[in-house]
């Protein structure tokens, strides 16, 4: 009966998941790019810390379900927690380039946040293609104003990466073919490069969903999961021409060529404290296209640590919460002033 029930809610899309629960205040806006604070009277270490993904996945990833959110366990932790959205892309947005985000958006949020919590610096942790604004950002600016830089699953070595992006390697597949009449590639060619990698994961799913259809908790985080792996943004077209001739062709992080608006930076030019933690499972991100960041950074300012997880349970669920969080917090803690203002 409560499958019955439950499957109907779920297919007439009455019961969708309470993403992004915890609550929240905009404090500052520039175009679609969006900075959210999640206040909290428990702050007990400083300065405060911004979150951001990259481009393709949206905001909610970090704050998916009550009892089972990114941001809430960090705020909970004693932090005072900022989120850059990026916003979902449409034609205005689609000569953005790689620098509009990783050398204006971020540094003016940067700014923003600093201002607002009254704080003279600011910790940065960043999800997988996030990872790569910072470094750049951080790279291409002596004075930053930032204390301590955080990166999950951080994609350096585009030669590791999927042999799914092979096509966009050798030149078979063009940046344009994939780039619509808006000037985006569109959210579903994006989401179908991440399904393509398991092409099974829908039938899997479902029959995950059928197991759990009585329990109205466990549907509610694989409805959630489920909004996750199918809800992409649109890539603006500008940008994604870069990434592929920049990253993935050039392989500029990893090789120590990357030039920003025709500058050549050096990742060995930043000196702030960094944790780069991998997923020993991630077939997104995999471990051999992160581990050589160490030796590309300033010497001695990075530490790396593995968990056993996934791209994924990086940063939901039982291994998130048990593994990857205590992980990150122990780390700031070391890198924070600690007492309440």
């Amino acid at each position: 009966m409560l499958r019955a029930r439950n499957g109907v809610q779920y297919v007439a899309g009455q019961r969708p998941p309470r993403v992004e629960p915890t609550p929240r205040e905009l404090v500052w806006r520039q175009d679609k790019v969006r900075l959210w604070r999640y206040r909290s009277d428990t702050v007990r270490y400083h300065p405060p810390v911004l979150l951001f993904l990259g481009l393709v996945s949206r905001s909610f990833v970090l704050d998916l379900l009550p009892g089972n959110s990114f941001v809430a366990r960090l705020r909970d932790a004693g932090f005072d927690v900022f989120l850059v959205d990026w916003g979902e892309p449409d034609e205005l947005e689609a000569e953005n380039t790689f620098e509009t985000y990783a050398l204006d958006y971020l540094p003016r949020a940067i700014a923003a946040a600093r201002q607002e919590a009254d704080a003279a610096e600011i910790t940065l942790l960043a999800y997988c293609m996030g990872a790569m604004f910072g470094l750049a950002m951080l790279a291409s600016r002596r004075r930053s104003q930032v204390r301590s830089l955080v990166m999950l699953a951080p994609p350096v070595d585009f030669d590791a990466m999927s042999g799914l992006m092979a096509p966009l390697r050798d030149g078979s597949l063009l940046p344009d073919d994939l780039i619509d009449e808006r000037g985006l590639v569109p959210a579903d060619v994006v989401r179908r490069f991440f399904q393509v990698r398991k092409p099974t994961s829908d039938v899997t799913q479902y029959v995950s969903l059928w197991q759990n259809l009585w329990n109205d908790q466990a549907l509610e985080a694989q409805a959630a999961m489920a909004r996750w792996l199918r809800d992409h943004l649109p890539f603006p077209g500008a940008a994604f021409r870069q990434i592929v001739q920049t990253f993935l062709r050039e392989n500029a992080l990893a090789a120590d060529g990357l030039r920003l608006r025709g500058r050549r930076v050096s990742l060995g030019d930043i000196e702030v404290p960094t944790l780069s933690v991998i997923a020993e499972r991630d077939d997104i991100v995999p471990p051999a296209a992160s581990c050589g960041l160490p030796g590309l950074l300033a010497p001695g300012r990075c530490q790396e640590i593995r968990i056993p997880a996934g791209h994924v349970g990086l940063v939901v669920g039982g291994t998130a919460a048990k593994r990857t969080m205590p992980a990150i917090t122990g780390w700031l803690e070391q890198h924070s002033d600690k007492g309440v203002r």
